[in-house]
């Protein structure tokens, strides 16, 4: 992402770099106005597209080109700086209020960092159940990963393109791979998005414009004056982009067309006198981009750790911070390491890098395997404090979770006293139900699908997933439909979810729908919702046309951090007597308004039973993620046994409701407020 100065040195593309960097560390670190500013990492890949084209066609037209050289060259500019970045991180993050499995992750992100898979790494981590993409430490070398996957690639595809047509030109080759590339890109950007996000061949084209920009575009064929108006054009339409696009936009798909075009033609135009592009500040900024890219992340994250992402000063001292990090990296690592680097032999220098490589990612693969790190004695006294919940007793966990169990799960002991279908909720506040009805002498049926929201006739993001949840719902209701008459259901879902999408803390890609509906874009905001909510409501009815009693859950709060993690964190940093993790009943409400709304009319309409948690996990306003420094939540929304055993006095109407059953205490049970026995 770095070039310095030489006699093909560009000061229009360097300037372009510049703007690229600050656009994603302004969108990173949420600076208002900046919301689009993740198309910065587009302009990187258009440039290098352009930049390794260049190399390899102008030394093989020249009869200069070496394949071992091109490597290490690319080596000397990347390898040096984020080896560095990586054994600092691996270093500090020992003492920093990390847990167990958050430095164990770190090592294994480390690891496939410095050995440029860290693409593939994230793409499947990416979503549902993992860790906050913003407590990861190195998520921003995804797209290091693939540009230098496209650096091993590009070579030999057009080293085989001209033994097989020695004398022909491989810009039509390389437009066909555009091509190709592009019209994968705009089917996985809406079937499989984490992979057209992460995945070279889904951002291939990119990066080959800018190779098409030097095979039909390199020599300047306009006028300096119309230069200068193109380029001061693109560079105003390029800030719209910044300022008009959402992180909810489905990304990169048809409109990252725009921004790469636009970043294609500044580089066409050739204006090196621009001065917006090449001002010294500018250039100054362009000549360090790499080094401020490689450190800008880190600071963001580390905001993240200490709750500081929303204060003002914190924001200012990590932009700041970002910019002495990226100076000091640019002086004493990048520079000195294209200088003294020289001096090595080619076979030499190999021998370095694999030696280096392999003194961090041995180490690294070693710590990420490590459950108990005894030495980092604040993070594994929070573990411990943090898991004295009884474990739930269930040895078909992973069959009832992914739903491919064609009679589903039994919880407690047949008889069934009812049944509940839903998503990984309903997988996991299922033993709640199991507590109720084991009063009544009777157990429970699960149907649960994670990430399948129990909707007829829609599909989760991913479409090959969401084919088999398709598949599970209609099951579902067949079985249900044809269980013994009288026995209850009840549905439970992270119903907001799917209209509106993941928290920022848990992707990179926050407020995007998680669902799929037939013949609507999930951008086409209106009709979307208005389908969505004609589709809940209508299955939601299907049950109750059962004849049977149909109970629906309502939302189960959602915070805006790991809920544990924060309280290991708050533990590590001993500050043990802050404040329980809670978010606003207001807040709560404007998350799941709209879901509400729709259940509400589904019991006007067909009289589905509404089952509400907010009496029993808020209290004044709030809604609790911990109590008494004890987490209710193993994430940011799902219940863990301690939160789940609150539910389980809600549940009891369901059984208090059916024919011919009665409590062994025969007394139906009062709603408490949370933090009752």
């Amino acid at each position: 992402m770095t070039s310095p100065p030489n006699e093909n040195f560009r000061k229009d593309i360097n300037g372009l770099r510049a703007l690229a960097v600050i656009a994603v560390v302004f969108y990173h670190f949420r600076i208002s106005g900046f919301h689009g500013g993740f198309i910065g990492v587009d302009i990187f890949f258009v440039i290098s597209g352009y930049l390794m084209t260049r190399i390899i066609l102008s030394a093989s037209e020249s009869g200069k080109f070496s394949l071992s050289a091109f490597y290490l060259a690319r080596a000397k500019r990347i390898v040096p700086a984020l080896l560095v970045m990586c054994v600092t991180l691996l270093a500090v993050g020992w003492f920093l209020p990390l847990t167990a499995y958050e430095y164990q992750q770190l090592a294994k992100h480390v690891r496939d960092s410095a050995i440029f898979v860290s693409n593939h790494t994230y793409a499947r981590e990416s979503g549902y159940f993992d860790t906050a993409a913003h407590e990861k430490w190195l998520l921003h070398t995804w797209s290091l990963s693939v540009e230098w996957q496209f650096y091993l690639v590009l070579p030999l595809l057009l080293l085989v393109f001209k033994k097989i047509r020695q004398t022909a030109s491989p810009r039509y080759f390389l437009v066909l791979l555009l091509i190709a590339s592009l019209v994968s890109c705009l089917y996985a950007t809406a079937t499989k998005p984490e992979k057209a996000f992460f995945f070279l061949p889904f951002r291939a084209w990119e990066l080959l414009s800018g190779g098409l920009i030097y095979l039909f575009a390199e020599q300047k064929t306009v006028s300096n004056r119309l230069a200068s108006r193109l380029a001061t054009t693109s560079v105003f339409l390029l800030f719209l982009s910044i300022l008009f696009l959402s992180p909810t936009d489905p990304w990169p798909g048809w409109r990252a067309i725009f921004p790469v075009l636009i970043s294609g033609l500044i580089i066409a135009v050739r204006d090196d006198k621009n001065p917006i592009l090449t001002n010294p500040a500018v250039q100054w900024i362009g000549l360090r981009s790499y080094s401020i890219y490689l450190w800008h992340w880190p600071f963001v994250v580390a905001l993240g750790l200490y709750g500081w992402q929303e204060n003002a000063e914190a924001i200012f001292a990590g932009l700041i911070a970002t910019l002495i990090m990226g100076l000091l990296s640019y002086r004493h690592i990048e520079t000195p390491a294209r200088q003294h680097l020289k001096s090595y032999q080619t076979r030499s220098l190999w021998l370095v890098f694999a030696g280096v490589m392999i003194a961090l990612t041995f180490p690294a693969s070693w710590l990420s395997k490590q459950h108990v790190l005894p030495q980092r004695t604040q993070a594994y006294l929070a573990a411990a404090l943090l898991a004295d919940e009884p474990p739930v007793e269930n040895a078909w966990r992973p069959e009832c979770f992914n739903g491919s169990r064609e009679e589903g799960c039994l919880y407690g002991k047949a008889p069934v006293g009812a049944m509940m279908i839903g998503d990984s909720h309903a997988s996991v506040t299922v033993t709640a139900l199991q507590q109720a009805s084991s009063a009544f002498g009777r157990g429970v049926q699960l149907w649960s699908k994670g990430a399948c929201m129990t909707v007829l006739d829609i599909q989760s993001i991913d479409r090959a997933d969401g084919a088999r949840c398709k598949a599970f719902n209609t099951h579902a209701l067949t079985r249900t439909t044809a269980a013994e008459p009288g026995v209850p259901v009840v549905i439970v879902n992270r119903v907001s979810l799917y209209p509106f999408g993941l928290y920022r803390v848990e992707t990179h890609l926050p407020g995007r729908p998680q669902a799929i509906l037939p013949n609507i874009a999930p951008d086409n905001q209106i009709d979307f919702l208005a389908d969505y909510r004609r589709r809940l409501i209508e299955t939601a009815c299907s049950y109750a046309k059962s004849k049977r009693p149909v109970y629906y859950m309502l939302p189960i709060p959602e915070f805006h951090v790991n809920v544990p993690n924060a309280l290991a964190r708050n533990i590590m940093r001993k500050e043990p007597n802050s404040p329980d993790i809670t978010i606003t009943l207001a807040d709560y409400h404007k998350r799941n308004d709209f879901v509400i709304g729709a259940l509400k009319e589904a019991r006007d309409i067909c009289g589905v039973r509404l089952l509400d948690p907010v009496p029993y996990l808020c209290e004044d306003d709030k809604c609790f993620g911990s109590r008494n420094g004890r987490p209710l939540f193993s994430d940011n929304n799902h219940l863990n046994e301690r939160g789940r055993h609150l539910l389980a006095p809600m549940f009891k109407v369901v059984l208090n409701e059916s024919k011919g059953w009665s409590s062994t205490s025969g007394k139906p049970a009062s709603a408490p407020f949370l933090g009752r026995d």
